[in-house]
């Protein structure tokens, strides 16, 4: 027992210092010039900024980790900043993915957000509705009546009592409002209002929606089938969709085209560090190559003066 309680600070000593070593192998092995995508070049141009200093996020999160690594309770008396600086000298500062990922996201707001926002023009709002109009266009709707089999009421005899069912329903000419009694009780009732297939789908299911899009009006049709069952269904009325106006989707489409706008500066951003990049890695080539000539030449000058 008296063993067992002695070794437990060595025990942690060990594991703090096994991760320690880990940590540092991690810092001064990590690649001199990681490739450079996007994140790492907005990481890079966050610290550049100064965005990782005296922000409060990155400073827990950094105290956060040394506390964790001192074992909480013996280090909630220690300073934050020192544990700050321990931290920044162990490399958290770059090596922690939280941190990265909070410099990374308030760069890139940083970069979308540059320049005077501009209130967009009416023809700039109509471009923008042109250009996306599948998006915005308004969908079809549909106004129908329906009989209801319930698959679980008829188990095995479902599809066969439908079409019997649709046969008398066209045989004796039913009229839509008096053929659901004729079928199984459904309890969002039997005439729908003028609905979008979206509006079908929320009710009946998706396959309904589908079903019922394109069916001619006038006459009963079906099976249809739907979450609950199948469906015997008389269209009463088709409204085809049609492309949106800009004064009933104007908050969608201005919503859109800074969101547009928002991206373009950011690519922008990238493209400028991407090229900016480019031109120190050249920088540092043509140095590193002027080095390796002076080199040559000074050991060949070395070699016509020697004895």
């Amino acid at each position: 027992m008296s063993r067992h309680v002695a070794w437990k600070p060595a025990l942690h000593f060990l594991i703090l210092g096994g991760l320690l070593f880990l940590v540092r192998i991690a810092v001064t092995k990590a690649p001199e010039r990681p490739a450079a995508g996007d994140e790492e070049l907005l990481y890079r141009a966050a610290v550049a900024s100064g965005l990782d200093r005296g922000s409060e996020v990155v400073n827990q999160r950094l105290i956060d980790n040394m506390r964790f690594l001192e074992g909480g309770e013996a280090a909630k008396g220690r300073d934050g900043g020192k544990l700050y600086n321990e931290a920044v000298a162990l490399g958290f500062d770059r090596t922690d993915p939280v941190v990265r990922r909070v410099l990374v996201e308030q760069m890139r707001l940083v970069a979308e957000a540059a320049g005077k926002p501009e209130a967009p023009t009416e023809a700039e709002l109509a471009d923008y509705l042109r250009r996306h109009e599948k998006r915005f266009r308004q969908p079809g709707q549909v106004r129908l009546s329906h009989v209801f089999l319930d698959a679980d009421r008829r188990g095995a005899a479902l599809e066969s009592d439908a079409r019997r069912l649709l046969a008398r329903l066209r045989a004796g000419q039913v009229t839509p409002d008096a053929a659901p009694a004729l079928g199984d009780p459904f309890l969002p009732g039997h005439h729908p209002a003028l609905a979008t297939p979206r509006d079908l789908a929320k009710v009946y299911g998706p396959s309904f929606a589908r079903g019922v899009s394109g069916l001619p009006e006038g006459r009963w049709l079906g099976p249809v089938p739907s979450t609950y069952g199948l469906h015997l269904v008389w269209i009463h009325q088709s409204v085809p969709g049609a492309p949106a106006t800009l004064a009933e989707v104007r908050n969608q489409v201005v919503l859109g085209l800074a969101n547009e706008r928002r991206e373009a500066r950011l690519a922008a951003f990238l493209r400028n560090a991407r090229a900016q990049r480019k031109d120190k890695d050249k920088d540092i080539k043509d140095c590193k190559d002027c080095k390796d000539r002076n080199q040559k030449r000074a050991h060949r000058s070395g070699d016509e003066v020697a004895p």
